[in-house]
């Protein structure tokens, strides 16, 4: 090859996995965060014949040892919150919530210092074992990262989701099933990034179905093309997916709208915008301005001289405006029987006559 080598190509040409060239162009076009998060994943080399089995071994016997230990069975009987993982002989994260429960712990009923003391160093004993076998496949999740570009989440974060994916097989990982770890860590990295893509790559969120349904839709655009030899219309669709031809109509709609700013106008030839159209939940409702400035005085001096329980009871049986609510949604609130409730309401009542014949004859303002 003519012309001058580059250190980076000359990096490449000198390392023997050539898959990795991708490395290096994402990190000659991207952030400066982006490149030195790929120096770091590139600077720990994968995992020789026998090396990760060899690890997951020692994180079994760490496991073991611990999920053994008198700390299980008091955590277990003292917080009847952690429950243990059925049909999954790995218990990492019962083991991780205890770790954080004897952090805070500080009860007479413990096991004895030594058990607590053996126990915990057990438990750091395996954080090593599991960031190396964390950093040591980073450069598998990048990998992953890579396929999902171009859907509207930076390549960072994307690695980022993938980086916590992978510490949850890590804790999940059965090694006596006898499949690799990376065939059982692929499910959830893809998992972490496909969860990201959906709910972060638009303004407003979609919900996971409806973003499902859209990709199937999109893709079948490209293959039903293919195979017609033309664009497909909204019947073709309808019987590649076996869906209606509303639902396709539907799911198009939604996945060619965009996000507009507040000032767009409603339509070119009108001055509205849409922010216009949405109401101010901080501004007074105008139909409650006039009924209250309608209110006779005699009202005012009644509702200003009841009690907070005898206002709250008006209010909540919709007397004042509120929508009204049955006695014993009341009762339940106050902390009181139903009787009582219908008691007070009574009362206050009574009382809001003798306001009327007192201040109300007459007055209109």
């Amino acid at each position: 090859m003519s012309g001058t080598t580059t250190p980076l190509v000359e990096e490449i040409s000198d390392h023997q996995d050539t898959t990795d060239v991708w490395f290096w162009q994402v990190m000659q076009s991207h952030s400066p965060a982006l490149t030195q998060c790929m120096r770091d994943i590139k600077a720990h080399s994968l995992f020789k014949h026998g090396e990760e089995e060899d690890r997951f071994r020692k994180l079994e016997r760490i496991h073991d040892t611990l999920l053994a230990s008198p700390m299980v069975a008091w955590a277990l009987a003292r917080n009847a919150a952690l429950i243990p993982e059925h049909n999954n002989r790995v218990q990492w994260p019962l083991l991780h919530d205890i770790a954080v429960m004897f952090a805070d712990a500080c009860a007479d009923d413990m096991p004895s210092p030594e058990v607590c003391r053996g126990w915990h160093q057990w438990y750091v004993a395996a954080h090593p074992v599991r960031e190396e076998v964390v950093t040591r496949n980073m450069r598998f999740v990048a990998r992953m990262a890579y396929r999902f570009l171009g859907r509207g989440v930076p390549l960072l974060d994307l690695i980022q989701e993938g980086s916590m994916g992978l510490m949850r097989a890590v804790d999940g990982f059965e090694r006596h099933r006898g499949w690799t770890f990376m065939t059982y860590a692929a499910h959830w990295i893809k998992q972490r990034m496909s969860r990201a893509v959906t709910e972060q790559s638009r303004t407003i969120r979609l919900p996971v179905a409806l973003r499902q349904d859209m990709q199937r839709a999109i893709s079948a655009i490209s293959v039903v093309g293919a195979r017609l030899c033309r664009r497909p219309d909204h019947e073709d669709l309808a019987r590649h997916l076996d869906w209606s031809v509303q639902k396709v109509e539907k799911v198009l709609h939604i996945a060619a709208m965009g996000t507009l700013p507040l000032d767009h106008p409603v339509r070119e030839d009108d001055d509205d915008t849409i922010g216009s159209l949405i109401p101010d939940a901080r501004a007074e409702d105008p139909v409650r301005a006039a009924i209250m400035r309608e209110v006779p005085r005699w009202v005012t001096l009644f509702l200003n001289a009841l009690t907070p329980r005898q206002r709250f009871v008006l209010e909540k049986r919709g007397y004042v405006g509120e929508q009204e609510h049955t006695l014993q949604e009341i009762a339940e609130t106050l902390g009181v029987t139903r009787e009582r409730v219908r008691q007070i309401e009574k009362a206050t009542l009574l009382r809001g006559r003798k306001y009327y014949h007192l201040y109300g004859d007459g007055d209109t303002s």
